[in-house]
């Protein structure tokens, strides 16, 4: 594995997705991490709810990677608009040590 070091002093280092999505959701508990437009509104997720949900998906759907796994062929890819669910999933995905591909739905032809 290649790591690449800096010789500047970077600061405190997220270990992970998951660590950076438990610290945020711990820091921030009841502020929202994400609003999505549905109909002529706005719906708001908490930090808690969307972790949360994070975490339902990728337990229900995902068995965690074993250490050492080669996981070249475990990608899961996304046809979605940009939305909450969509979010979830692949963050749930990336969060088990997988790949997520989004494709997202909507673009124009030559945008594909």
């Amino acid at each position: 594995m290649h790591v690449l070091k800096s010789p500047l002093s970077l600061g405190e280092i997220t270990p992970s997705l998951g660590a950076m999505l438990h610290d945020n959701r711990d820091r921030y508990t009841e502020l929202n991490a994400f609003a999505e437009r549905q109909g002529g509104s706005y719906r708001h997720w908490t930090w808690q709810q969307m972790v949360t949900d994070i975490l339902r998906f990728a337990e229900c759907s995902l068995p965690e990677a074993e250490p050492g796994e080669d996981t070249t062929d475990n990608r899961v890819a996304f046809v979605s608009t940009n939305c909450y669910h969509r979010l979830v999933s692949e963050m749930a995905v990336m969060g088990t040590g997988r790949v997520a591909v989004p494709v997202f739905a909507g673009y124009a032809p030559d945008m594909m």
